[in-house]
């Protein structure tokens, strides 16, 4: 006798295999979003520290860059004065108003220095001697 299968067992079986595979795929994409997402919130976050990294160091770029400007200024003064004082000391010399190898020379030299920038500014100064208390230009 033929034995005939009235129960639907293989369709049944196709089904759930299908909606198993259709399950699997969708939780598989599901992952697969929620990485492409974890991975660009990231990155994301990863820049935007960077850039803030960026505009703190730019910042503190400006704040150095006035400080080198100060300093490169007082560079600049420190010539100038150096120079002046050099100008000065040779003229007192040439003067005779002290002379070169006097032990007392730096207190002589910034008392007349004191008085030079008391009297006459920083262009034009005038030098009074100890010997004759005449007053003389210096250039």
């Amino acid at each position: 006798m033929i034995k005939i299968n009235l129960l639907p067992y293989r369709e049944k079986e196709q089904k759930e295999g299908l909606q198993r595979q259709i399950i699997i795929f969708s939780g598989v994409m599901v992952l697969f979003f929620l990485i492409i997402l974890s991975v660009h919130l990231f990155f994301s976050l990863s820049v935007s520290g960077m850039e803030k990294k960026i505009r703190e160091a730019d910042a503190r770029l400006i704040v150095l860059n006035k400080k080198v400007g100060d300093i490169e200024g007082f560079k600049k003064d420190k010539k100038e004065l150096a120079s002046y004082i050099k100008k000065t000391t040779d003229y007192l010399i040439d003067k005779r108003v002290f002379v070169k190898a006097d032990a007392d020379l730096p207190f002589k030299f910034v008392n007349e220095l004191f008085q030079v920038c008391r009297e006459g500014g920083a262009d034009e100064a005038s030098v009074v001697t100890s010997e004759d208390k005449s007053t003389k230009e210096v250039k």
